[in-house]
């Protein structure tokens, strides 16, 4: 065996604090029951989740042009604990085109774990706030997030990316008798001092799997976004800006209601202490054809070091979806430590 100099491998670590304002008692009398406070019942009096994700990950090269990331999970999980994998086959282009070829199965990650580069929300994991359906419209319409397993071919420049993933919203051995597509482009030019971003995602096709005894399993794969981001420089201090678009059919995998659901976002964050300390605002907006769910973020984060942050969000949320009462209420509060070492 050979071990490098650097081990490639980290611990991950969420420890949250949960608080929403929904309204135990009225639960109670509408015949509920809080027996082991789960859900809503736990944080409407505040509940500590220690941790709330616990994980080992491992990475780095195979051989020349073949690399590799495996997340493993520490904490309870049903099943495997083998949680995602992906192995990128990395072939050179010309001098500055690279095509890659990245067969992968993730739990939670959706099909976007093959290969994404921007923290619009089109990938669950690259986020700058914890609570990503409040932050991100791909993650409200569910876009961007859940198990998944296939393969990816992509092509990556300075200048952007393309992706082509034929894959399942599976998470286990699978006999596939039809895979969906899912197509992700992005443009990233230099504008001035701002990176920038501007991409889709557009998802299509049926996963058919077959389960046994004649019983094929179908999804009907539909759904797709368009995003952007900036970031640079303003008043000296960092800044990132993220906004999307999205829309899911109605009957889908992504949306079984009999309505069609659109969403957009804004957020950002700016680092008032560079490399210390951030504040974090973002609106979304949705539209679920029954009502309308919006959400305002405020938050911050403060890095103790490099590899240990701290997060507060404060959620706010309105619309006609909360003109009857919710069991979580309208306001929700998460206090996190997270850590990788």
């Amino acid at each position: 065996m050979s071990l490098p100099a650097v081990l490639n491998a980290s611990l991950i670590t969420k420890f949250r604090y949960q608080k929403t304002n929904g309204d135990n008692a009225r639960l109670v009398e509408s015949g509920a029951t809080i027996e082991g406070k789960e859900g809503a019942y736990a944080t409407n009096v505040g509940e500590l989740q220690l941790p709330d994700e616990a994980a080992l990950f491992l990475g780095g090269r195979v051989s020349e042009n073949i690399g590799f990331l495996t997340e493993l999970s520490l904490h309870g999980t049903e099943g495997s604990n083998f949680l995602s994998f992906k192995m990128p086959f990395n072939f050179k282009a010309g001098e500055d085109t690279d095509l890659l070829v990245v067969p992968f199965i993730t739990d939670a990650l959706g099909a976007g774990f093959g290969l994404e580069l921007l923290n619009t929300g089109a990938l669950r994991s690259q986020r700058v706030g914890e609570d990503r359906k409040s932050l991100m419209a791909q993650q409200y319409l569910g876009l961007g997030y859940g198990a998944a397993e296939g393969i990816t071919f992509a092509a990556v420049k300075e200048s952007g990316f393309l992706n082509v993933t034929f894959w399942s919203p599976d998470w286990s051995n699978f006999s596939p008798e039809g895979l969906a597509t899912y197509v992700r482009g992005a443009l990233t030019p230099q504008l001035g001092d701002w990176d920038s971003g501007l991409g889709f995602q557009y998802y299509f096709g049926k996963s058919k799997n077959d389960t046994g005894g004649n019983v094929i399993e179908e999804k009907d794969i539909k759904g797709w976004s368009i995003d952007g981001q900036l970031q640079g420089e303003f008043l000296g201090k960092p800044l990132g800006a993220y906004a999307a678009y999205g829309s899911v059919p109605s009957n889908s995998h992504f949306n079984a209601s009999a309505n069609r659901k659109t969403a957009w976002s804004i957020h950002g964050q700016y680092g008032v202490i560079p490399n210390k300390a951030t504040i974090i605002l973002g609106y979304r907006h949705a539209d679920t054809g029954a009502d309308t769910d919006n959400a305002v973020t405020i938050g911050g984060t403060y890095n103790f070091a490099q590899n240990v942050q701290l997060q507060l969000n404060h959620v706010l949320r309105s619309g006609s979806k909360y003109d009857t009462p919710q069991d979580a209420g309208d306001q929700q509060t998460t206090l996190m430590l997270f850590s990788g070492f």
